[in-house]
C-alpha cells in the first residue's frame, strides 16, 4: 500500500457549543501509482452522531454526495466504476450503527483526493456535585473512536442481514498517515478546563470570562486508542437553542427547538430495588479489564444499601448466576458475593449477550412489582455483532426493568453500549484505558438507587405574537429517562409563522408522589448556519426511534419511513447511503483495490480470531495476546489504593474496626488515635475508627467522592444509629481536626 498511497492524512476540525459538536473530518489521499485505485476504509463514528455531509475534491473540482436509498446508491457506484469514472460512497452498517464503510473508486494516477465527512453529535457528560463546598462541575466528553475491536459473531447470526457481512476494518503494524485536530469552543457557562487524558493539547482562551476557547493537538497521535477531549464547565444550567425555519420544503420549513434539561433532585435513595450486576467474562476481558471489573464489584457490594436485593451474573459463551434468584442484602450473601469477586476471571469464552439477558428477563421479581423494581448494570467491552436482537429484547422489557450499560476499554462498541442503555431507559458510560471503572460503576449505581419518576411529561407552551403555537412534533415521541444531575434532551419541530418564538418548555414529574417541574424560557430565536444542524440532529433522533421500531417489526412500512426521513433530512441511515460521481471518463487504465488500515491493534481478542468464535479459548497459547500477562505478582506491585483498602476492611454494618492495614492507609499511627480517643472515653473503638475513616474520605479523597459516598453513607447511618445524629457529627468533626493535623 505504501507504494500506491503517499501523504495520507486526517485533519479534524470541530466546533463545540456547550454540549454539542459539529465535526468535519478531512481525509487526504494521494495515488502515487500508474493505475486507477479503489480505496476502502472501515471506521467508527460515535453512536448517535448525525452524519450529514460526504464531500470529495479531485483537482479543482468538488462533488457533494447525495443521500439515496442504499441499493440504489450501490448500483450508482458500481455502474460509475464500470464506466471508468470517479465514484465515491459512504455506508453505515445495518446493525452496528457506529461502524461505517467509505469507498473512493477510480482515483486517477498521481492525483490527490480530499474526502470530507461531517457530522453533528451530542457530547456525553458526567456531573460531579462535591460537598461540602457546593462546587458543581460538569465534564463534557468529546470522543472520536479510532478502534473497532473484532466483533464476536454468535451462532446462527446473519440470517436476517440484508446487506452482507458486518463491516470489519483492516489493521496494520504501520500507519501511513498523520492526524491533526483543532476545536473552537463556546459556552454559556464558564469553561474551567480543556484536557485530553492521553494526548497533549494547547489551549487558548479567547475572552476574559473563559466562555470561548481554542484547543489544538500538538502531541503525536499513534492510532492505538480513541481520541478523547474532556471539557469541564462550571455552574451549568438548562440549555436551550432555537433554529429558525428556511424557505425549503419538508422538515426544514419548520422551526426546530432543542432543550437540555439538567434536573437537580433531592437525594432520596430507594432500597426496594433488585440490583443485577452483569459482567462480561469473555476472553477479550482478560488482563487488566477483568481486574478492574473485580475491584469495581468489590466497591459495589460494599455500597449496596440495606434492604435491597442483589444478583451477580457472569457471561461469555454461556452464563452463570451467583444465586438461583436475587437475594437479600445480608452479611452471609454479601460474603458469597465477595468470594465471587475475589475469584473473578475472564474464563468464559465468547460473548453471547442475548442468552444471559433472556435468562434475566424471564425470571420474575422476587418482591411485588408494585413495590419493587429491577435494575441491571451491564458491563462489557462491547465486542458483539448482533446489536438489533439485543436492543429489541431490552426495549421489550424496559417497562419493568431498567438497564444501564458501561463500555470498558478501547474500541468498546458505542452503538451497543449506548443503544442498550437507551432501549433500557438507563445510563450509558464509557471507560477507556486509564479511566476509572469503579467511578463509572458507582455513578450508575447512584442512578439505579434514585426513585423512578412518575407522570413525566413535557409541556411546550410556545407563542408567536401572543398566540399559542399548536401541532408541535416532539422528538423523541416518548419521554427518555430522567436522572438527577444528568442531561435529558428533547427536541421539537414547530410550525413556521411570522414573528419569533417565545414561551417556555416545562418538564414535569412526580418524585414519590410529590409534583415537581423544571422550566426553560425561550427568549429569542437563534439563526444557525445553513447546515441546518439542529434540524438534522432532531431528524437523527427520529431515525433512532424508527430503527428501533423496525428492529421489532421488520415491516416494509417502517423501513420506508426510515428511508424517506433519511433522504429528506440528508442524514445517513442503515438503509441509505451517500453516493457521488465525477462525470469525467478516466480511460482504460488497470484498476487496483486497496484497504486503508484503521489503526494499530493492541491485542488479538481471545474470544474472536479471524471472524470465528473460539469454542475453547482456554487452550489458546497466551502468546496470541499482545497484552502483558497478568498474575499475582502484578497485583502485588500495584500501588495501594486507599478506597479499595477502605472497602475491603469495612464491616457489613458499615463500621470500621482499627487494623494496621487501615492505619497505613489513613497515615495515622495507633498512638495518635489513642490520644484522640481519650477526648471521648465513653466511645467504643469502632466509633472512633469509623469517624476517622469518614473524616479521611472527606478531607483527602474528596475528588473520588462518587466512588465512596455510598459506603460513607452506610457508615454514617450506622454511627447515627448507635450515637444519635448530634453526637455522631461532633465525633466526626473532632476526627476531621485530627486528620487535618496529620496531613
Amino acid at each position: 500500500m505504501q507504494s500506491q498511497f503517499g501523504n495520507v492524512d486526517i485533519t479534524v476540525k470541530a466546533v463545540i457549543c456547550n454540549f454539542f459538536a459539529d465535526v468535519s473530518c478531512k481525509y487526504t489521499y494521494e495515488n502515487e501509482s500508474s493505475d486507477l485505485l479503489e480505496s476502502s476504509f472501515v471506521f467508527p463514528i460515535e453512536y448517535g452522531a448525525t452524519v450529514y455531509k460526504f464531500e470529495v475534491e479531485v483537482g479543482d473540482e468538488k462533488f457533494i454526495g447525495s443521500c439515496r436509498e442504499r441499493l440504489e446508491a450501490l448500483c450508482i457506484y458500481e455502474e460509475t466504476m464500470e464506466s471508468n469514472r470517479h465514484a465515491f460512497i459512504l455506508l453505515e452498517d445495518e446493525e452496528m450503527l457506529d461502524t461505517f464503510s467509505m469507498k473512493i473508486g477510480n482515483i486517477p494516477p498521481n492525483e490527490r483526493v480530499f474526502v470530507t465527512i461531517s457530522y453533528f453529535q451530542k457530547l456525553n457528560s458526567v456531573c460531579s456535585h462535591i460537598e461540602p463546598h457546593g462546587h458543581n462541575e460538569i465534564v463534557a466528553i468529546f470522543s472520536m473512536p479510532f478502534l473497532l475491536n473484532s466483533r464476536y459473531v454468535p451462532k446462527n447470526y446473519g440470517r436476517n442481514r440484508q446487506f452482507g457481512k458486518p463491516f470489519h476494518p483492516k489493521w496494520s503494524s504501520l500507519i501511513p498517515y498523520s492526524f491533526h485536530f483543532s476545536v473552537n469552543l463556546s459556552s454559556s457557562s464558564i469553561i474551567k478546563s480543556i484536557a485530553s487524558p492521553n494526548n497533549q493539547i494547547s489551549v487558548e482562551y479567547l475572552d476574559d470570562q473563559h466562555r470561548s476557547a481554542k484547543a489544538v493537538l500538538f502531541s503525536h497521535f499513534d492510532f492505538t486508542e480513541d481520541f478523547i477531549l474532556n471539557i469541564s464547565y462550571e455552574n451549568v444550567e438548562n440549555f436551550l437553542a432555537v433554529e429558525s425555519s428556511s424557505s425549503e420544503n419538508g422538515l426544514f420549513s419548520s422551526d426546530c427547538v432543542l432543550i437540555n434539561f439538567l434536573p437537580r433532585l433531592p437525594c432520596l435513595p430507594q432500597s426496594n430495588v433488585e440490583i443485577i450486576f452483569v459482567i462480561d467474562r469473555s476472553g477479550s476481558m482478560d488482563g487488566d479489564p477483568i481486574r478492574q471489573a473485580s475491584l469495581s464489584l468489590l466497591i459495589l457490594l460494599k455500597s449496596l444499601p440495606m434492604g435491597c436485593r442483589f444478583q451477580i451474573v457472569g457471561f461469555g459463551s454461556n452464563y452463570s448466576l451467583l444465586f438461583p434468584e436475587p437475594q437479600d442484602n445480608t452479611e452471609k450473601n454479601i460474603n458469597k458475593g465477595l468470594e465471587y469477586q475475589r475469584n473473578l476471571e475472564a474464563d468464559m469464552g465468547g460473548t453471547e449477550v442475548l442468552p444471559v439477558l433472556k435468562a434475566i428477563y424471564s425470571s420474575s421479581l422476587v418482591g411485588s412489582a408494585d413495590n419493587w423494581r429491577r435494575e441491571i448494570i451491564f458491563l462489557t467491552d462491547g465486542d458483539v455483532a448482533n446489536h438489533s436482537e439485543i436492543i429489541t429484547l431490552i426495549s421489550e422489557n424496559s417497562k419493568c426493568t431498567r438497564l444501564s450499560a458501561i463500555g470498558f476499554g478501547q474500541g468498546a462498541s458505542t452503538a451497543l453500549v449506548s443503544g442498550a442503555a437507551r432501549a433500557g431507559n438507563g445510563r450509558a458510560l464509557f471507560v477507556r484505558d486509564g479511566g476509572n471503572l469503579r467511578e463509572a460503576v458507582l455513578d450508575v449505581l447512584n442512578c439505579c438507587l434514585q426513585p423512578w419518576l412518575t407522570d413525566v411529561t413535557v409541556d411546550w407552551c410556545l407563542k408567536r405574537d401572543s398566540k399559542p403555537v399548536t401541532s408541535i412534533l416532539q422528538v423523541p415521541s416518548g419521554v427518555p429517562p430522567v436522572f438527577s444531575n444528568t442531561f435529558t434532551t428533547f427536541a421539537a419541530f414547530v410550525p413556521p409563522g411570522k414573528g419569533p418564538l417565545k414561551g417556555e418548555v416545562t418538564l414535569s414529574f412526580k418524585l414519590r408522589d410529590k409534583p415537581m417541574s423544571i422550566k426553560a424560557q425561550i427568549t429569542q430565536s437563534v439563526v444557525t448556519p445553513s447546515s441546518r444542524l439542529l434540524h438534522r440532529y432532531t431528524a437523527g433522533l427520529q431515525l433512532l426511534e424508527l430503527i428501533d421500531q423496525y428492529y421489532a417489526s421488520g415491516s416494509d412500512e417502517d423501513r420506508a419511513l426510515i428511508v424517506n426521513l433519511s433522504i429528506e433530512a440528508s442524514v445517513i441511515s442503515p438503509f441509505t447511503a451517500f453516493v457521488g460521481l465525477r462525470p469525467k471518463d478516466l480511460g482504460n487504465l488497470e484498476r487496483v483495490s486497496v484497504k486503508i488500515p484503521l489503526g494499530i491493534k493492541k491485542h488479538v481478542s481471545v474470544d474472536y480470531l479471524d471472524g470465528v468464535p473460539l469454542r475453547n479459548p482456554c487452550v489458546i497459547d497466551r502468546s496470541l495476546s499482545l497484552r502483558p500477562e497478568v498474575d499475582t505478582v502484578f497485583e502485588e506491585t500495584q500501588e495501594i489504593d486507599a478506597i479499595v483498602t477502605i472497602a475491603e476492611v469495612q464491616l457489613f454494618s458499615g463500621a470500621w474496626t482499627w487494623t494496621q492495614k487501615l492505619a497505613k492507609v489513613l497515615s495515622l499511627p495507633t498512638s495518635k488515635k489513642d490520644v484522640l480517643r481519650k477526648q471521648f472515653p465513653d466511645l467504643h473503638d469502632d466509633h472512633w475508627t469509623t469517624a476517622l475513616v469518614l473524616a479521611f474520605l472527606r478531607l483527602k479523597e474528596i475528588k473520588r467522592q462518587t466512588e465512596w459516598h455510598l459506603m460513607a453513607k452506610k457508615a454514617y447511618d450506622w454511627l447515627v444509629s448507635v450515637l444519635e445524629e448530634k453526637r455522631a457529627d461532633e465525633i466526626i468533626s473532632a476526627a476531621c481536626r485530627a486528620i487535618s493535623k496529620s496531613i
